[in-house]
């Protein structure tokens, strides 16, 4: 292995020295994301929408108008603050970022903050930021000078630091299983913990006003915590609520985010015994929320900004939307058309005429879709019960033709010609004949040891990710045949395949496999990524989406010594990936569609 690494070093040198192009991932363009974090001032609401911070007005309510947004930042935004004309955006791993939103229409990152593990809330109060650094408890930071943050202080928690809120002199951290602590930051370069209540399950959140505290406690509900004593704060009362994100008061109500239901109000006059008024659903719930002018403004994961009424405080009504969030599942691509698996509204499509512009220019709503094959002007859908065939003849308007209901969840689908072969959660390889696509129809089914998760068909054969690979003879679509597998003890989950090699995923281990003889496939190579991989090929190389890693792109010169030549870190998962041409696309789970170009390939 040694010498495989540094005969790929070596050859890197030699290309440089001869003026031949190293292989590079470049990031082109990106579209959508989830919603996972909301600040409001006035008429301006802030929403952090995947990689991205989006600038609204909302002095309309019913009809918020996007007036501008950043260029895309190294990770997802889970917790936003805005002060004094900046947004601070918590990034995760790649800590905080800070923007000028002094001109709303162009926000700018100035500066970011490192995170000592990973930024997962923030606050700030005037020059100082305080940041809720997960494994290494609070981080306290100097934005004097907004483009060179410095850390000044910090001190570790035992839990997991989600979120602080600085009240009267002290740091209020929700630690997770090790509930609320209370820090004296009198000093800020040297906070000192002086109280804590952990008897909690999951603290995520917290809010304080007066000499209360509030938390949303997600494995259990929410908690009000007597703080008139910062060194001995005491619950005082509890109301159990189904996976609370976040909470926010205003006078004797509070408002609760829930990541199911959508938003709890809760009656706090008697905070002994907090009464809940009203559930407000909302699809897909909510991950985030903040209050302004009589409104609530809800960022909702896969559903954008909602904007919620509180004419009626015990009421709440949403009354304005603003979406163009998406959850990236799966992708695939025809010329210069995408569709992105949304598992939680449907299927985005997405012209990339422009790679660096990409444009959703259609939507359908499909419930629990995660898997998309793309041929001609058809996209063929993994649905909850079946195959859907979906026309995108005219893309802007996708409609439904037909689908076809099978006994267990789709997990792969390929088609060639008249025929679509899905392989199913339950074990069983289906053909479909497509060729009346107002009437997919199942002409044969074949079982499959174990469970399936993908399919790809070369030639007259399937190769189909179950427990292992297994080989199936498609010569006659009417009686498929198994020819050939080779057993795993791993669960597999993607499959290529070209030129009788075959790249299977198997948990955090690709596992490559002639397939020569098709009855008798042998393994000749094998590589741990430590994530799980989604895979497709390109000339001479394999393209990797690697979960919390990114995009990596592999080299096939030597299957028994596989070297990854480029890397390219996406905002969250990066759970497919798929190539046409130079261009790669990649669906992100809470990042939506991002666009690479692969640089330095011949022959793409």
């Amino acid at each position: 292995m040694r010498l495989g690494i540094a005969l790929g070093a070596l050859l890197s040198i030699f290309c440089l020295l001869v003026g031949a192009q190293v292989p590079e991932l470049v990031y082109v363009g990106q579209l959508g994301g989830t919603s996972l974090a909301v600040a409001a001032d006035g008429n301006m609401v802030y929403l952090g929408q995947g990689p991205r911070l989006v600038v609204l007005d909302a002095s309309e309510p019913s009809a918020p108008k996007e007036i501008g947004r950043s260029e895309a930042l190294p990770n997802k935004i889970v917790d936003l603050v805005v002060v004094d004309g900046f947004a601070y955006a918590a990034g995760i791993l790649h800590g905080v970022r800070i923007l000028s939103v002094e001109d709303p229409a162009n926000p700018i990152e100035v500066g970011s903050i490192a995170a000592q593990d990973a930024a997962q809330g923030v606050f700030v109060v005037g020059d100082i930021a305080y940041v809720a650094d997960r494994g290494s408890g609070l981080s306290v930071v100097s934005v004097e000078d907004r483009t060179e943050p410095q850390r000044i202080g910090g001190i570790d928690t035992p839990g997991s630091a989600e979120d602080v809120v600085i009240a009267g002199g002290y740091a209020y951290v929700a630690d997770r299983h090790e509930g609320l602590r209370v820090i004296s930051i009198s000093d800020p370069a040297n906070p000192v913990e002086v109280g804590v209540l952990d008897a909690m399950e999951w603290a995520v959140d917290v809010f304080v006003e007066g000499e209360h505290a509030y938390i949303a406690d997600q494995y259990a509900g929410f908690r009000i915590i007597s703080i008139s004593d910062p060194a001995e704060p005491v619950e005082i009362g509890f109301l159990p609520i189904e996976e609370p994100t976040d909470v926010t008061v205003d006078g004797d109500l509070a408002y609760v985010a829930t990541s199911w239901s959508g938003i709890h109000v809760i009656s706090i006059s008697d905070k002994a015994n907090p009464t809940e008024l009203t559930e407000g659903s909302l699809p897909g719930g909510a991950e985030a929320l903040a209050l302004a002018d009589g409104h609530l403004y809800l960022a909702c994961i896969a559903q954008g900004l909602q904007v919620v009424s509180l004419e009626e405080p015990g009421s709440p009504a949403v009354v304005g939307t603003f979406d163009t969030s998406s959850y990236g599942s799966w992708v695939d691509v025809s010329g210069e058309i995408v569709c992105l698996c949304d598992y939680r509204e449907g299927i985005h499509v997405v012209s990339v005429a422009d790679p660096t512009q990409p444009t959703e220019i259609g939507f359908l709503e499909l419930e629990s879709v995660d898997r998309v094959s793309l041929v001609g002007s058809r996209a063929y859908v993994c649905g909850w019960s079946g195959l859907i065939l979906v026309d995108l003849t005219d893309p802007h308007h996708p409609t439904e033709l037909g689908r076809v209901n099978l006994a267990s969840k789709p997990r792969g689908v390929r088609v060639v010609e008249e025929y679509a072969y899905v392989i199913t959660a339950g074990g069983d390889l289906h053909v479909i004949s497509v060729a009346d696509p107002a009437d997919p129809t199942v002409v044969s089914t074949l079982p499959i040891a174990d469970r399936g998760a993908a399919i790809d068909v070369q030639d007259d054969l399937a190769f189909i990710a179950a427990f292992g690979l297994q080989v199936v003879s498609i010569a006659d679509p009417l009686h498929p045949v198994a020819v050939g597998a080779c057993v795993g003890d791993r669960v597999a989950h993607s499959v290529v395949a070209a030129n009788d090699v075959v790249y299977l995923g198997e948990d955090s281990i690709l596992r490559i496999f002639s397939v020569a003889d098709p009855a008798s496939p042998v393994e000749i190579g094998t590589k741990t990524f430590g994530l799980r991989a989604r895979m497709d090929l390109a000339v001479g190389y394999l393209v990797v989406g690697l979960e919390w890693v990114g995009v990596e792109l592999v080299s096939l010169a030597d299957l028994s010594d596989l070297q990854v030549w480029a890397r390219f870190d996406t905002a969250d998962r990066a759970a497919s990936v798929v190539r046409s041409g130079e261009y790669i696309y990649v669906a992100d789970q809470h990042g939506g569609l991002y666009v690479l170009r692969l640089t330095g390939v011949e022959g793409l």
